[in-house]
């Protein structure tokens, strides 16, 4: 039995970003998530909520924004990917965009500014994107993702290298080339992001710091780290019938901190890191 509210608002102005997020037991995070999409100004944004049918307080603590919601639902899904994709036919926005359960947007101008820097793109390019901190429990940013578009070109051909929380995304993108690949558990977003971007290019929003997100989420521990790379070699031999070497590299540095992980745990990985700043290299995912 799944649980649904829509909220339609036909005379209100046009949606300009919808802001999709996926949630499962996130009960701990998701208010301050939602709190920063609701908080957003300069902007007309609708929130949309697909929950995986939590079993902890998740639901109550959605349900109880009731009309600041523009869509919710719980019900089963396989994964993000599949909830997201839920959300895609209810968005009415020109832009949308995907949000973690447990990130924020990182002031309430961000998206103002993303859409700014949307409005300056080149015509060709439907992906705009801006800069992600990664902090972690003390505040100390970790690392920050983000770096104009030239810079990162070459490398979007064998792995994900924008920030794709807060990454706003045309609507016509998913008209033109379908959804997120939900047969992906953790890379389903870079077969669809790979696609768009190596046809048509991507905009950056250098000015704009989108999102913060905890370091030590699921994309920096190094045995989900390992799964992605592991799912993105096999949408680059699907593409391309090859994975290149580069990919092959990085899959050695990640196993390098697997093992770390492994014999030392979390305060042996987070000594590696503290090494690798100190030699001014960046953490994780390099």
């Amino acid at each position: 039995m799944s649980t649904c509210l829509q909220v339609q608002d036909p005379m209100g102005d046009p949606v300009q970003v919808s802001v999709l997020m996926a949630t499962f037991n996130a009960g701990v995070t998701v208010k301050a998530a939602i709190d920063s999409v609701l908080a957003q100004t300069g902007v007309k944004v609708e929130l949309l909520i697909a929950d995986g049918k939590s079993s902890d307080d998740t639901v109550k603590i959605c349900a109880a924004y009731g009309a600041r919601l523009a869509y919710f639902v719980s019900e089963r899904d396989s994964g993000v990917y599949d909830a997201w994709n839920k959300l895609v036919p209810h968005a009415r926005g020109e832009w949308l965009c995907v949000l973690g359960a447990d990130d924020v947007f990182f002031d309430p101008s961000s998206l103002a500014g993303l859409l700014r820097a949307a409005q300056n793109r080149p015509a060709e390019c439907r992906i705009v994107y801006g800069r992600l901190k990664l902090v972690d429990g003390s505040g100390h940013v970790m690392e920050e993702l983000g770096a104009p578009w030239p810079e990162l070109a070459a490398t979007m051909r064998w792995r994900m290298c924008i920030p794709h929380g807060g990454t706003l995304h045309h609507r016509d993108v998913f008209r033109d080339l379908g959804n997120f690949n939900a047969a992906y558990r953790i890379a389903g977003d870079y077969a669809l992001i790979r696609q768009e971007t190596l046809a048509r290019g991507a905009y950056f929003a250098a000015d704009v710091v989108a999102v913060r997100a905890g370091w030590g989420g699921m994309s920096t521990r190094p045995e989900f780290e390992w799964r992605a790379h592991r799912e993105v070699g096999q949408i680059l031999w699907r593409a391309d019938r090859r994975v290149p070497w580069v990919w092959w590299i990085r899959a050695a540095k990640i196993a390098l901190r697997m093992a770390i992980y492994r014999v030392s745990g979390s305060n042996g990985l987070a000594r590696y890191e503290q090494f690798k700043l100190a030699l001014g290299l960046q953490p994780g995912r390099t």
